[in-house]
């Protein structure tokens, strides 16, 4: 398992003005805290309050030439309570140009190194990415691992192997009133669109889901999934002190 000092869960306000087109500005990201003090909490891996620049990818290897990459590059405001100076890593560019004021752009790394992206819109899921149970999926979206579900399954093999597992689990995912369990595939639900590329893998630490949601009308679901395959695939990027 990665350390908490390697971990981060960061989110950012977008600005009412776009400096720059197509992509935003430099935004400041914010440590999203779980109680009432970090006091307990060393570091993690950019810091507290880093800064995020949403810069040119160029092409995705073996996409198709319509698609092209944006990079995404935190920055570390100090040195005190971060691990390493600068993270970077890769999302398809329509991605980042679905970004509107008001927006709030959450960002997490899991203990086993998944990465997961999602984007809120008025507390509405507008896309979320990669290991997407790291990040809020907004109103009216739940997803999950059924770990009871699988635990039960499992029980019926463990009479005659005590040690059989499942060597990947599904995702249950609940949107307007309809529940699908998937180990992988495309589905629709409501006015979203979902592609599983696998869930979550048990081992040592294990391996995230790789999974993306998109919101209809907005980019194709093409742009949220090579995004999830990008983060779960790409060589995340770090540059220590």
């Amino acid at each position: 398992m990665i350390s908490r000092a390697g971990t981060f869960k960061y989110y950012a306000t977008i600005p009412e003005r776009l400096e720059s087109e197509p992509m935003p500005p430099s935004l400041q990201l914010s440590e999203v805290v779980d109680g009432a003090s970090r006091s307990g909490d060393t570091a993690r891996l950019v810091g507290f309050a880093p800064s995020l620049r949403i810069s040119d990818g160029g092409p995705i290897p073996s996409a198709h030439p319509a698609f092209t990459r944006s990079r995404f590059t935190l920055t570390a405001s100090e040195q005190r309570g971060a691990s390493a100076s600068s993270a970077s890593f890769h999302v398809e560019s329509n991605l980042a140009r679905a970004l509107r004021p008001g927006d709030i752009l959450h960002l997490a790394r899991t203990p086993c190194g998944g990465l997961g992206v999602s984007l809120l819109r008025a507390n509405d899921l507008v896309f979320a990415a990669g290991a997407i149970l790291s990040v809020p999926l907004g109103n009216g979206i739940h997803a999950e691992t059924p770990h009871k579900l699988v635990n039960d399954a499992e029980a019926p093999f463990k009479t005659r192997d005590p040690n059989f597992k499942f060597h990947e689990f599904p995702l249950q995912f609940s949107i307007g009133g309809q529940l699908r369990i998937t180990f992988g595939g495309r589905l629709q639900m409501g006015n979203y669109d979902i592609w599983v590329g696998h869930g979550f893998q048990p081992g040592l630490p294990g391996v995230d889901e790789c999974a993306a949601i998109s919101l209809q009308g907005i980019f194709g679901c093409v742009s949220a999934s090579l995004s999830a395959q990008m983060l779960a695939s790409e060589k995340f990027e770090i540059t220590d002190w």
